[in-house]
């Protein structure tokens, strides 16, 4: 890993898109669920936690201030400083992994 820099911004790139795809398909299956109120199927909540996992911690603990992020170009930046941190900790990790080996 001779470019960490590089390999952190794909990876946040990667993960910013996938954690705005679940986070859509998941408010469609609760949308498609709403009126009926039927509870969500397995592949739901797959969708659901996968949507959760991919938002934390940056996401989520924006949610518990008061900050807030509206119908602005400004609501994509906790995602995108969420998708920065999971890119550098995957790039540390490696990097941990490939000297211990």
């Amino acid at each position: 890993m001779k470019r960490p820099l590089f390999c952190i911004i794909a990876i946040a790139i990667v993960h910013f898109v996938a954690s705005l795809a679940f986070l859509m398909l998941s408010f469609s299956d609760s949308m498609a669920r709403f009126d009926t109120g039927e509870p969500r199927n397995m592949m739901g909540s797959v969708i659901y936690y996968t949507s959760e996992l991919l938002t934390f911690p940056i996401v989520k603990i924006i949610e518990h201030t008061d900050l807030r992020f509206h119908s602005t170009v400004t609501q994509y930046i906790p995602f995108m400083v969420n998708s920065l941190v999971w890119g550098w900790f995957v790039v540390f990790i490696l990097r941990r992994f490939r000297r211990a080996a």
